[in-house]
């Protein structure tokens, strides 16, 4: 995995640009990378599951800021009844639907997207069900660098608590893409992504701690940012940037299509038609949720790999 911090000391490195100014833009161009890889397809890692509460008498309700884009809206009463309202485009019908005057129901029917508001119709008569959103995040904009400021006083094996000591954690909030790894001599050296952190020394983690104990420990540990693309596919926020580098003024050509090849097979450059090299492997490889097909064994049939046949998807939605 390699962090906002990581990316942007490797682009210094590899170019030998270090000036203020570039340096800045590298940190643009990182950006525009990861909002155009993000926006290429319609990826299942940036799936959003989260859930509202209605209440009696409102019929809007605020929408995560994390959510790009709703997909689907359920509605599940208190007594376990289950409604999918209708999803409306259209502003002059969401109009004409209030001027009904329908009054309070919980069938729900249909729900509106209003800005970050989410509408349902008509008005939920109850409080207490619950209103299920599924749709795609947002890319967060990355801005920070590494901190290692401090050191890991506790942290269990099986828990998600981490206790520090001399650090400032709560300056990294909002703690959105942000990871944690205590260093090896004690700790097991893995990222752990941050689910909250509560006071500048105290922190939880979304997934349990899996390494060794520490109990009134001086660990050292850094805390970084990271881009919602899988790490596998970091190389990306390099590869561009560093083609657009070496592109400008065509200071050298043959490396920034060296890159350019790197990032997608030259098909941004217009090198090729199709998309290759590590954004070809991403688009491969992240637009299903399962490693390969699962082929039930049965004594009675033999089947050829020959029969089964899944094409390549390469479509895309906007961001």
């Amino acid at each position: 995995m390699k962090s906002f911090y990581n990316l942007y000391s490797s682009l210094k490195t590899k170019s030998a640009d270090e000036s203020t100014a570039q340096v800045a833009e590298f940190k643009q161009n990182i950006n525009d990378t990861q909002g155009l890889v993000l926006s290429a397809a319609p990826w299942p890692f940036l799936e959003y599951n989260g859930t509202k509460t209605t209440i009696d008498g409102t019929n809007y309700y605020q929408i995560p800021n994390t959510l790009r884009k709703i997909n689907t809206v359920i509605v599940t009463t208190a007594g376990g009844t289950i409604y999918r309202p209708t999803p409306i485009e259209d502003a002059g019908f969401w109009n004409y639907l209030l001027s009904l005057n329908s009054g309070e129901s919980d069938v729900c029917q249909y729900y509106y997207r209003l800005g970050n508001l989410l509408y349902l119709y008509p008005t939920p008569a109850t409080t207490g069900s619950t209103i299920t959103i599924k749709g795609r995040k947002r890319g967060k904009e990355l801005s920070q660098d590494d901190y290692t400021t401090g050191t890991i006083v506790t942290a269990t094996i099986t828990d998600e608590s981490i206790v520090g000591s001399g650090s400032s954690w709560l300056t990294r909030k909002p703690c959105d893409n942000q990871f944690l790894r205590i260093d090896g001599v004690t700790g097991d050296y893995r990222w752990y992504e941050i689910s909250s952190i509560t006071s500048d020394t105290a922190l939880e983690l979304v997934k349990p701690y899996e390494g060794a104990s520490i109990a009134a420990g001086t660990e050292t540990y850094t805390i970084g940012e990271f881009s919602l693309i899988p790490e596998q596919y970091h190389d990306l926020m390099i590869y561009r940037p560093l083609a657009l580098y070496f592109s400008q003024n065509e200071q050298d050509v043959n490396r920034a299509d060296r890159y350019f090849m790197l990032y997608d097979g030259g098909f941004e450059r217009g090198l090729s038609p199709v998309r290759g090299g590590l954004l070809g492997q991403m688009f491969k490889n992240e637009l299903q949720k399962n490693e390969g097909m699962y082929l039930d064994p049965s004594p009675d049939t033999t089947q050829n790999i020959n029969d089964f046949r899944i094409d390549d998807h390469i479509g895309g939605e906007s961001w």
